[in-house]
This record gives structure tokens, C-alpha cells and sequence, in this order.
């Protein structure tokens, strides 16, 4: 048992197609917040929204994604420290195949690539093989990984 533990409290509620959360955390050896962060999503039938503000509030986000059928969605998200300035994005694709496995593809503005394909197997495990690479600079070594989740 810890004698200074860190409490964290997290609260969420929704109203139709709309959720808002909140969590903190204080550091009771500290005595500080340690970290807070907000969130707002939308919900509908053909696409989902959210804004968040981490990082003790010095980081903005906002994510979109849009249903093109019931197999394939595509997104984005733009995330931006407001400290410095300093902006990122990524965009990404997801498809559901014939056979129920799962393809998702994500690009960053740094030219960051992953790639994920996920299936069940004939007793209901899941199954991810992964894979991540810089496109925009090939020489550096790609990161891959597996899990199975039994």
C-alpha cells in the first residue's frame, strides 16, 4: 500500500448524442492536481465529433470521423500545444472486410505510418498483427507487433 497515492476522479455524463467527460488527478505526496483534462463528443448516426482540452489544458484536439458505408470510415484529428504553438495531425482509414477482420491505416503530418489488421479467430480470440514506419524517411528501422487477446 502506497502512503501518498495518486487519487484520480473521472466523470462522465450524456444528453441524446452528446457526452461530456472530465478526469483529474492529485498527487498527494505533492499535494498537488497532477493533471486535469475535458472532453465533449457528438454522436450520430453517420459520423462522430469531439474537442478536448489535456494536458492541464494546454493541449487542444479535435477529431472528426465519418461513416462513408456501414464497412469503411475515414477520420482526421488536429491537435495543438498551446504553449508553443505547435500543431500535428493525422488522418486515418477503417474498413471492415467480407470476413469480419478489420484493416485500419493512420498517416501523421510527420509521415509516421501505421497500418493494423484485427480478426477473430474460431473460438472468439482476437488477433492484431501491427505495423509502424516513417514513409517519409524509410531508412529509419520499422516497428511492428502482435497481440493476442484470448
Amino acid at each position: 500500500v502506497n502512503a501518498t497515492p495518486v487519487l484520480d476522479l473521472t466523470a462522465s455524463t450524456g444528453y441524446k448524442n452528446v457526452t461530456v467527460g472530465t478526469e483529474a488527478s492529485y498527487d498527494t505526496a505533492k499535494k498537488a492536481v497532477s493533471k486535469y483534462n475535458f472532453a465533449v463528443g457528438y454522436d450520430a448516426a453517420d459520423f462522430q465529433a469531439a474537442a478536448f482540452l489535456s494536458d492541464k489544458l494546454s493541449t487542444a484536439r479535435i477529431a472528426y470521423a465519418h461513416n462513408l458505408t456501414s464497412t469503411v470510415t475515414v477520420g482526421g484529428e488536429v491537435s495543438r500545444k498551446l504553449a508553443c504553438g505547435a500543431t500535428s495531425f493525422a488522418l486515418g482509414y477503417y474498413t471492415k472486410l467480407a470476413s469480419g477482420a478489420l484493416t485500419k491505416y493512420k498517416i501523421d503530418n510527420t509521415g509516421l505510418l501505421s497500418l493494423a489488421y484485427e480478426t477473430k479467430l474460431a473460438n472468439g480470440e482476437k488477433a492484431n498483427v501491427s505495423l509502424q514506419f516513417s514513409a517519409a524517411d524509410v531508412s529509419k528501422p520499422a516497428k511492428y507487433g502482435f497481440a493476442l487477446d484470448l
